[in-house]
């Protein structure tokens, strides 16, 4: 393409977990489209590598071939303000280990101030935004204005904070990158295994890692990096992929305490008007609470007969099998058929008004200990 790429050499460490070590050498590959007025460099970065058992087809060559053809389309287009590099990684299976691509983050200085990373957790499906830099409340204004379709979830992200997994994309944000993280997950199947080849890889997911790679690439490569940006943390989510919902967890907060005072007086009014009662009230919590539990073991139970059976149509692989939907649709009508059993003991003795506001009761705890619990994890 015209470019003269950088190889970065640098060895690879993972650190000892018992008795193993793992070393390897590395090298990284950087391309650089300069800007015109450049303020300073957004980064596009995937990783190359794959497990020895993968064909490395969606983890992570979609990522790379979606930064080639970003790559491509901005060269064709009207030149940027700002420097685009996209970086090309290496000893990512290896394991959580930042020795090696300190270096990447380290040589890129104070240049970069914002970044995109495309990772594969299976063959098909949607990308989805699934982790973010802190702060993220102006990365998110930027994602739904620029990207449609956009899948995103920010109750994803908060989870994977308390998670031991790690990308390339950990160690830039640890560096004080801001940025995203996209990946597709449906066909887990395939995830670190042979079927990860050209064959089962979904032309749609490879065009959604496109999509976002070239939109943001000219949406920050044509933005003032140096300038100031919102420091405050977004609550998101998708409708259905249609268009994405963002708001302040300010905001979230007096959503939260608006539905809290909404559910609260509903029940105080069903009290009042004597539709409900207090020893109601608990048999429905207590209704909802034992038809969770129950759906939870038998579903357990199916699940470890299946997998116990010889051959691979009943084999759980990486937790999902080819056959996924009907497994999932079977484990949903089960689900449905517990939850039918219980509610109808129960409504021999309790009204359907206490039963669906003692169920209402969970979901606001939930709501509550949801809020509270990621709230105090974003603050710390």
């Amino acid at each position: 393409m015209g470019l003269q790429p950088q190889v970065q050499k640098t060895t690879a460490r993972q650190y000892p977990v018992g008795l193993c070590l793992s070393r390897g050498n590395c090298r990284e590959y950087r391309r650089e489209l300069e800007g015109i007025a450049n303020t300073r460099a957004v980064l596009l970065v995937g990783h190359y590598d794959a497990v020895p058992s993968s064909l490395g087809a969606s983890d992570d060559g979609a990522a790379i071939v979606s930064l080639l053809e970003t790559l491509r389309a901005l060269k064709a287009s009207a030149p940027l303000k700002n420097d685009v590099i996209f970086l090309a990684t290496d000893g990512e299976e290896i394991g959580p280990t930042r020795r090696y691509r300190i270096c990447s983050a380290a040589s890129l200085g104070q240049r970069r101030r914002c970044g995109t990373q495309f990772e594969a957790r299976g063959d098909h499906g949607p990308s989805v935004m699934f982790q973010t830099s802190d702060e993220n409340g102006w990365l998110i204004d930027e994602l739904a204005e620029n990207c449609k379709p956009a899948v995103a979830n920010s109750l994803s992200a908060d989870i994977y904070k308390h998670l031991p997994n790690e990308t390339d994309f950990t160690v830039f944000k640890q560096a004080g990158m801001n940025g995203l993280n996209f990946a597709y997950i449906e066909g887990v199947a395939s995830y670190h295994s042979s079927l990860d080849n050209m064959a089962n890889l979904d032309e749609r997911s490879l065009q959604h890692h496109g999509m976002y790679a070239l939109a943001l690439a000219r949406r920050f490569g044509n933005s003032d990096l140096n300038g100031p940006t919102s420091r405050s943390e977004a609550v998101y989510f998708d409708l259905f992929g249609r268009t994405l919902i963002h708001y302040s967890r300010t905001t979230a907060l007096v959503l939260a305490t608006l539905v809290a005072l909404i559910a609260f007086g509903v029940i105080a009014l069903g009290l009042r008007q004597r539709l409900l009662t207090l020893s109601g009230q608990a048999l429905g919590f207590l209704a909802l609470l034992l038809s969770m539990i129950g759906a939870t073991l038998l579903v357990m139970l199916v699940w470890w007969t299946l997998d116990a059976l010889a051959g691979s149509r009943t084999s759980f692989r990486q937790g999902d099998t080819w056959t996924n939907h009907l497994y999932l649709t079977g484990f949903v009508l089960l689900t449905v058929a517990i939850t039918a059993t219980v509610y109808g003991l129960f409504r021999k003795r309790v009204s359907v008004d206490n039963l669906a506001t003692g169920a209402l009761l969970w979901f606001l705890l939930l709501l509550i200990v949801s809020h509270i619990y990621f709230r105090v994890g974003v603050i710390c």
